[in-house]
């Protein structure tokens, strides 16, 4: 049995998050069945999707929501991110021997 806007009503949705649901319900019936019995919800804003899941089935939902405007602390280090290894370009062969290179002149950080 599919699901109506009534099944959602108890949510505190935001304006944009009922308009977005009012505008796709329909199309979420189409693209998002059927579903697993565990759902990742990732950017689960106000839980419309993770019961829309539940409704259809689903067990459990995790569900994740980032805030944009949480950082990561600063570690004062750097990623050693490698150019590939192995290559047909020539251009990332040379970027690979450019790094070796600098890398055998670098100091750890203690």
């Amino acid at each position: 049995m599919m699901c109506t806007l009534e099944d959602f009503r108890s949510l505190a949705l935001t304006e944009q998050h009922r308009a977005t649901l009012e505008g796709e319900l329909d199309m979420w019936h189409k693209h998002y069945l059927p579903i697993g019995q565990t759902v990742l919800d990732v950017g689960a804003g106000c839980g419309e999707t993770a019961l829309f899941y539940l409704k259809h089935g689903a067990q459990r939902v995790i569900c994740i929501e980032a805030d944009r405007y949480e950082s990561v602390p600063d570690y004062e280090s750097w990623w050693d991110v490698p150019v590939a290894e192995v290559s047909t370009v020539d251009a990332v062969n040379a970027a690979r021997r450019d790094y070796e290179k600098s890398k055998k002149k670098q100091h750890p950080y203690l």
